[in-house]
């Protein structure tokens, strides 16, 4: 619930697809996605990939605390919270960093993108 109301999955609005990512990129103007900073809590960063602000939030840490509660619902809308290798996230979780998208699709373009870099 939000404001009292049940979540529901953002509509996709964007032609090209919006990230948050805490690490800075090399070559973001060249990225196939357009790039942006987090706001640095995943308190504040899940709530806008929920509402459709962003289309997919990037994180090098894996810490349960700050991903357990967001991972489940992203899933729970129907997205995908998975290490940039695919593996569903859980506490626990070993890769490179965790993706997390309202959409497959939106999570498959931003795993491949930021792999390249």
């Amino acid at each position: 619930l939000r404001n009292g109301q049940p979540l529901s999955p953002p509509e996709p609005t964007r032609q090209r697809l919006l990230g948050a990512t805490y690490v800075p990129l090399l070559d973001e103007a060249g990225a196939d996605v357009a790039l942006r900073r987090t706001w640095g809590a995943c308190a504040v960063d899940y709530p806008k990939l929920f509402t459709g602000e962003v289309d997919f939030i990037a994180y090098r840490t894996m810490f349960p605390w700050d991903h357990l509660a967001g991972a489940l619902m992203v899933e729970e809308l129907g997205g995908k919270s998975a290490t940039d290798e695919g593996a569903p996230y859980c506490a626990g979780a070993v890769g490179r960093r965790i993706i997390s998208a309202m959409a497959e699709e939106a999570w498959a373009t931003a795993c491949e993108t930021l792999k390249l870099r």
